[in-house]
């Protein structure tokens, strides 16, 4: 695929992705299953490794579209690409939650099996993974974009606890996720915490 600019680079992976549920073969129920219930555990399954298969490909493309932005050594290209990226963010994340909580799904049960309701977890849990992107390694600039939104960091807040929520995050996104709440001064900073791509010693109070 053609990409025009980073900007559209960046954005296209932060809202787009495909998807499916594939269901697995017939097996012999061995542990005193009915059927229905060895089909139900069988879908469960199912369900779970594919949503975080499909959300650790969605990583490697937002980590390269990171990068990419990360290149660009003039602080306004830059500025311009994050403020898009976070506008399109926090679109798919409020369109989300809207569809997540008007359904029957309960944040930390079984994963959902509508696919409306499944898709909106997802792109829920990828944008939040893509903020903690941009707010880790262009902290600065994220800071003075969401100053001007304090309505995002609400938002954000929520994203953050309900994917986690979901067990979809892998163990080093989940490291991420702690680094980008002690970035945010969501929880309390360790010790030994240091942002090393934070330019400015000034921290911009959310």
């Amino acid at each position: 695929m053609l990409f025009f600019s980073i900007a559209n680079f960046c954005i296209l992976f932060i809202s787009c992705h495909v998807f499916g549920v594939v269901y697995g073969s017939a097996a012999e129920n061995k542990n005193g299953e009915s059927d229905a219930e060895l089909k139900s555990n069988k879908m469960k399954m199912t369900r779970e490794n594919f949503f975080k298969a499909a959300f650790l490909e969605t990583r490697l493309h937002q980590k390269e579209a990171i990068k990419s932005v990360l290149k660009f050594e003039n602080y306004e290209k830059q500025y311009k690409i994050c403020n898009k990226a976070l506008e399109k963010i926090f679109q798919v994340v409020t369109a989300g939650k809207v569809i997540v909580e008007n359904s029957d799904y309960i944040p930390g049960a079984n994963l959902p099996s509508n696919e409306t309701v499944a898709a909106a977890l997802e792109q829920i849990v990828d944008n939040t993974a893509m903020f903690g992107d941009f707010q880790l390694k262009l902290p600065d600039i994220t800071d003075r974009i969401m100053k001007n939104h304090p309505e995002w960091l609400v938002l954000m807040k929520w994203a953050i606890g309900f994917s986690n929520s979901t067990g979809i995050f892998d163990k080093k996104t989940t490291e991420m996720i702690d680094l980008l709440c002690q970035e945010m001064n969501l929880i309390e900073r360790k010790d030994n915490f240091i942002n090393p791509y934070r330019k400015y010693e000034e921290k911009v109070s959310f």
